[in-house]
């Protein structure tokens, strides 16, 4: 979880097993990032840290890890930044 991992970003069940192994507490901050906030082992694994303060850091506004954060760092940025092509 300290590096991305693109083969399981679409498995929930893998996130929460990944948090739930690091067992998080209320003296742990944890941040899910994701682009579109949405990404469902994101989601999962900041779900699974219920015990500890949670951040995000996204995007798109009003996301599912929006819901799932107490705190939100929402960037909007044009396709161009995503896509690469800006510059």
């Amino acid at each position: 979880m300290a590096s991305a991992s693109e083969i399981s970003e679409d498995d929930s069940t893998a996130g929460r097993k990944e948090m739930s192994k690091r067992k998080p507490g209320k003296r742990d901050v944890v941040v899910g990032i994701a682009s579109s906030g949405r990404t469902p082992f994101t989601v999962a694994a900041v779900n699974e840290a219920a015990g500890a303060a949670r951040a995000h850091a996204v995007t798109h506004p009003n996301s599912p890890l929006e819901r799932a954060a107490h705190f939100a760092i929402i960037t909007q940025v044009g396709p161009e930044v995503l896509a690469g092509s800006c510059g």
